[in-house]
């Protein structure tokens, strides 16, 4: 089957070992089906996950960006005696003639991995099934690649970690734990809280939108800011499609209505000057977004990207149960909240000789990642150079 091939929604029945083990897949190519987001919902509610795999963010994510980036997206569910266990997003890219099936990121999700019931155990038996579903329901491929997971969601071991084949990554989030404490956690910190105060003082604003026309508004100045940013010869930025753009104005106009967004705009005396945004899921703040107009003077006087990330992690960690996930970045900023770093998961298997080539491809940028990450200074010399 060709990667243009249309996928049908099939289902296989896959039987490890001992027969109470086996497991249903399903694979479902058609994104458009209302059945199979509400599937998905049902699941959700039983289920541990990141915000980047609740159904508000995953389904404009399948159903309009993927195709819009000419991307080939379909839903693994797997089932077990008990009904739903496990549900992942997926997608289909090309790289050099290479068909890879990889989570269905698309370079917008910051912590990737399945929907997990909870309390489910993957024993060996359970693993050698969802291994079995894996091989069986995925159409023909050169390499599978799945990126940027997490070991444990929610403290609930993630399956896909524990298959033949996975490794620890260079790359990772760092986390602060529910009722970490800002104050004082390092000299930038306690910068940044001076120059919030400063800002207030001399008539700024650092405030949560919470109405969607305001949340649209402020979206379009965040994504002119970083529009005009993007180095001419540098990687072009995430938000240059204009589908990257109607997907953000979809996820965090309907999330500041829900409460799954968290959006704070930061102004001077004289007007807005800076944007953060993160997603809020099960508790749990997860960091998204951040815009900055660096031509405007005062966005040089008071730091408007990190007093905006305080105001809104303070205001997190004062209110919810859960705890904060900064994301995969390796930026500076994040190390002087002095949380923990929790290294990512690669899973990746070759079927193809081509398919090897880019799995070495993913790991020797992986190793690049975390040789940047041990050298901060080296690494940040080098994004100077490269202009970003």
């Amino acid at each position: 089957m060709s990667l243009g091939t249309t996928l049908s929604e099939r289902s296989v029945l896959i039987r490890p070992r001992r027969m109470n083990a086996g497991l249903t897949a399903q694979l479902s190519r058609g994104l458009d089906q209302d059945a199979l987001w509400a599937r998905w919902s049902t699941l959700e509610g039983q289920a541990v996950g990141t915000a980047f795999q609740a159904r508000t963010f995953v389904e404009p994510l399948m159903r309009r960006l993927a195709p819009a980036l000419g991307r080939e997206g379909f839903v693994l569910e797997v089932s077990d005696a008990s009904g739903p266990v496990l549900a992942v997003a997926l997608a289909m890219r090309r790289w050099r003639g290479a068909r890879i099936i990889e989570l269905a990121d698309l370079g917008y999700s910051d912590c990737c991995g399945p929907l997990v019931r909870r309390g489910a155990r993957f024993d060996a038996d359970a693993l050698a099934g969802l291994d079995a579903a894996l091989k069986a329901s995925l159409p023909p491929h050169d390499a599978l690649i799945f990126k940027r997971m997490a070991r444990e969601i929610d403290g609930q071991a993630n399956p896909f970690a524990a298959l033949p084949g996975a490794r620890t990554m260079g790359c990772g989030a760092i986390q602060l734990p529910a009722g970490h404490q800002l104050a004082g956690a390092s000299a930038t910190i306690r910068n940044g809280e001076r120059k919030a105060r400063k800002l207030l003082r001399e008539g700024g604003a650092i405030r949560r939108i919470m109405e969607r026309d305001e949340a649209q508004a402020a979206l379009e100045r965040g994504f002119a800011w970083r529009l005009s940013q993007s180095p001419a010869d540098g990687p072009a930025s995430p938000l240059a499609p204009p589908a990257a753009r109607d997907f953000y104005r979809e996820v965090i106009g309907n999330g500041v209505v829900t409460g799954h967004s968290v959006l704070y705009e930061i102004a001077s005396a004289e007007g807005p000057i800076g944007l953060v945004h993160g997603f809020v899921h099960g508790g749990r703040y997860h960091g998204s977004l951040m815009a900055v107009d660096r031509d405007a003077p005062a966005a040089r006087i008071y730091s408007p990207g990190l007093i905006g990330m305080l105001a809104a992690i303070r205001e997190h960690l004062a209110t919810q149960t859960g705890g904060v996930d900064f994301g995969a970045g390796n930026s500076e900023y994040k190390t002087h909240f002095r949380g923990e770093f929790r290294s990512h998961v690669m899973l990746s298997r070759a079927r193809t000789p081509l398919g090897a080539i880019a799995i070495a491809r993913a790991r020797l940028y992986d190793a690049g990642r975390h040789w940047m990450r041990a050298h901060p200074e080296m690494a940040e010399r080098i994004r100077r150079w490269r202009g970003y």
